[in-house]
């Protein structure tokens, strides 16, 4: 069978531990053989090796990045027996949209939205250097994807423009709109300079 892309792996591996999460300490333990044994089935992965090892992958990876650690207290303090880290239990929280959940938050995001293929890029591989742990390359990878998404908006608003037979604003326009210093009193009384007028007023054209 084709194999399942990482992040749908980890989906169903968070999913379980949510499903299954003892609600107090004398709920019941989690324990990594039912988990994988849940996923295996699912996946039909029960006779398939390379899918195992790739569910031992990110189950491996849950660990790494301190969503989960071995252990239920000191005195079952190895495997099978694991906990929901503080910063796991976060991310259970809100589950289906976390971006430790890449599938979920990405499922998520499309439903509220249409990204285009730039920007989506930009964020999908920010949310693989998220659930590696390397959060400043995430960043990185988030400004990416939102000067993408600034630079496609500037794009349809100059379309948009020309279609209704008015010049986009020019450069000079749109910096006499930036906010200085000396014009932060004026601006939070709504001092308006004449291009900002002339911008506010193309804006409303287009709407």
């Amino acid at each position: 069978m084709a194999q399942p892309v990482e992040p749908i792996i980890r989906e169903l591996l968070l999913a379980e531990i949510k499903a299954n999460d003892p609600s107090s300490p004398l709920g019941g333990t989690l324990q990594q053989g039912s988990v994988l044994r849940a996923v295996a089935t699912r996946l039909g992965a029960n006779y398939d090796q390379d899918l195992q090892q790739a569910i031992l992958t990110q189950w491996g990876n849950l660990f790494r990045t301190g969503l989960l650690a071995w252990g239920l207290n000191l005195s079952n303090p190895d495997p099978p027996f694991f906990h929901l880290t503080d910063r796991g239990r976060q991310a259970l929280e809100n589950f289906t949209r976390d971006p430790s959940n890449p599938a979920g938050y990405l499922r998520h995001l499309a439903s509220v939205a249409t990204l285009d293929p730039i920007t989506l890029s930009y964020l999908t591989e920010a949310l693989e250097c998220y659930v590696a742990g390397l959060f400043k390359a995430a960043a990185v990878m988030v400004g990416g994807a939102a000067e993408s998404l600034i630079l496609h908006l500037r794009d349809v608003t100059s379309q948009k423009l020309t279609s209704l037979g008015q010049p986009p604003p020019s450069i000079t326009m749109l910096r006499s709109c930036c906010i200085s210093p000396a014009k932060d009193l004026a601006w939070a009384h709504g001092a308006h300079t004449v291009e900002c007028q002339a911008l506010e007023r193309k804006r409303d054209a287009i709407a």
